[in-house]
C-alpha cells in the first residue's frame, strides 16, 4: 500500500493520476504515458492541504 499525504496546495500541476483505473486502459498502457494525469483517463486526484491518498499497488494475487 502506498499513501500520500498532500503537505500544500499548488496552483497547477501535482495531481496523482491513475490512468488504468476502472478498467480505462491496460496498466501496460499507463506505464508507458509520459504525462498520466494530462491524458484525463481513469483517476486523476488534485493536491489538496491536509489530504490523504491510500492506494494498492498490487491485487490480492500479487499483480500490478
Amino acid at each position: 500500500m502506498t499513501a500520500f499525504y498532500y503537505l500544500s496546495e499548488v496552483e497547477q500541476g501535482g495531481e496523482t493520476a491513475f490512468p488504468a483505473a476502472d478498467g480505462a486502459m491496460s496498466p501496460d498502457e499507463a506505464m508507458a504515458l509520459r504525462e498520466p494525469a494530462a491524458e484525463g483517463s481513469g483517476l486523476v486526484v488534485k493536491p489538496e492541504l491536509g489530504a490523504a491518498l491510500l492506494c494498492y499497488n498490487h491485487d490480492a494475487e500479487g499483480r500490478l
